[in-house]
């Protein structure tokens, strides 16, 4: 069973939309806590879970959505739907050709599929202390990518490993999350707009994630899973270090590589 913050760093769906599910009965958590009436999720909710996100985000209605999950349910033809749905997104096909694409997804792919990555293994190992640049930030995830530009000017030659990032919040969030891009330096600098600090280290639960960004679900919900079976608790912040991305040789986001890091 998941907590709704877990099973919202998993699907990548907020709290507070999930309490809202819950409320209009789109999806109905499987256990609810009599006494302080915590939700809890069980694993074969996911990928309704991720289907409910993905029809939300080419753009069909909670009422839709609710209906499209009947049907599924009751084993009926969604052609219908979701042929009506391409047919608006086509009229506007300079702004909405990746929703488009995602409808493909959704009609031609099994997307719980993706939930069953055997390739991934959790470590426990200890990370030393390292001395960073950051800047600190709220809003949405992919606003980082700039600051990493920042940074990566600010500090130049000064850089001496893989920038990473620092999240602050136990769940995902679309607005207002609170998070830290930061770069590993070999010596303090001065520059405006940047903070410079020691990382503390120390003993950590990792998992090395392969492929794009948007699939890191997958590898939230292994090492999630493995804290939960050893009794663990982590601590706050969550890191994700870019070992292979964007600005790197291999550009092909098949290939980038991102470290997972929950420090205990």
């Amino acid at each position: 069973m998941y907590s709704i913050g877990d099973f919202s760093r998993i699907t990548g769906i907020t709290a507070k939309a999930l309490r809202h599910y819950h409320e209009i009965d789109l999806l109905i958590p499987d256990k609810i806590d009599e006494i302080n009436n915590y939700r809890f999720y069980s694993e074969n909710q996911i990928e309704t879970a991720i289907m409910i996100a993905e029809l939300k985000e080419v753009d069909f209605s909670l009422k839709q959505i609710r209906e499209i999950i009947e049907r599924i349910k009751e084993g009926k033809d969604l052609k219908k739907f979701l042929d009506t749905q391409k047919e608006k997104l086509s009229k506007e096909i300079e702004n909405y050709t990746a929703k488009i694409k995602r409808l493909g997804k959704i009609v031609n792919e099994k997307k719980g599929a993706a939930m069953n990555n055997i390739d991934l293994t959790v470590q426990e190992k200890d990370i030393p202390d390292i001395l960073i640049a950051y800047i600190r930030y709220q809003g949405r995830y992919k606003e980082i990518g700039p600051l990493f530009g920042k940074l990566g000017r600010a500090c130049n030659v000064n850089i001496c490993g893989p920038a990473l990032a620092l999240y602050y919040d136990n769940e995902y969030k679309e607005e207002g999350a609170t998070f830290e891009a930061a770069m590993p330096i070999k010596a303090k600098i001065d520059k405006e707009g940047i903070k410079v600090r020691e990382l503390k280290g120390g003993r950590a639960i990792t998992l090395i994630h392969k492929g794009p960004y948007e699939n890191i679900g997958t590898s939230y919900k292994k090492i999630i899973d493995y804290m939960s079976n050893k009794k663990i608790k982590p601590t706050i912040p969550s890191r994700e270090v870019y070992l292979k991305g964007p600005g790197f040789i291999f550009k092909n986001p098949k290939k980038y590589i991102t470290e997972i890091q929950f420090l205990i």
